[in-house]
């Protein structure tokens, strides 16, 4: 596996990347009850820096490019 540059991650993500076309309601909550109008989407990587069968990065992907707005894996 190829060493992962700081900052680059983004670009070892597949361009095809499926993301789940339902998403389960009970793996998502709000963290406050305001609406999304700017700013970035943060995929907060804790543990495992994977892409395949991820659903919380596909998801993150996904209100990425619904919303247009840049996303940052931290």
């Amino acid at each position: 596996m190829p060493r992962i540059i700081k900052n680059t991650l983004l670009n070892y993500i597949p361009t095809d990347f499926v993301i789940e076309k339902t998403i389960n309601p009970a793996k998502i909550f709000e963290f406050n009850n305001k609406p999304i109008k700017k700013g970035e989407i943060i995929y907060l990587c804790e543990r495992e820096i994977r892409a395949k069968d991820n659903f919380a990065l596909q998801f993150a992907i996904q209100k990425s490019k619904e919303l247009s707005l840049p996303l940052k894996i931290i």
